[in-house]
């Protein structure tokens, strides 16, 4: 045996909440600042990274980087330039296929 649902009085009329909801939307909540929902730990470490990046943008590099750095780095870009054939190192690379076609191969 199936049961059937009673049927429905489809004449009845909806209720208009759009007013309710205009008017919630409406409504200004509190908005409490960015730096109040942040722990101190958060607020030192977020200091740091923007202190250093406006260091790193004023020197133009490494922050705090001494000469020996410089040099080490130096050295290690031309070891890399030699063994890889030289080219731009910070620039993505350009692959150049050539050879047979790949019909007939089964993967």
């Amino acid at each position: 045996m199936v049961d059937v649902a009673p049927a429905v009085d489809v004449t009845e009329e909806l209720a208009d909440t759009a007013p309710e909801v205009i008017e919630a939307a409406a409504e200004e909540l509190p908005v409490e600042p960015i730096e109040a929902s942040i722990d101190p730990v958060q607020k030192l470490f977020l200091d740091a990274i923007q202190s250093y990046s406006s260091q790193s943008q004023t020197g133009g590099g490494l922050v705090d980087a001494g000469p020996e750095y410089e040099k080490a780095l130096s050295e290690e870009v031309a070891k890399l330039q030699r063994l890889y054939g030289g080219g731009d190192l910070n620039a993505f690379p350009t692959f150049k296929f050539s050879g047979g076609s790949t019909r007939g191969c089964r993967i």
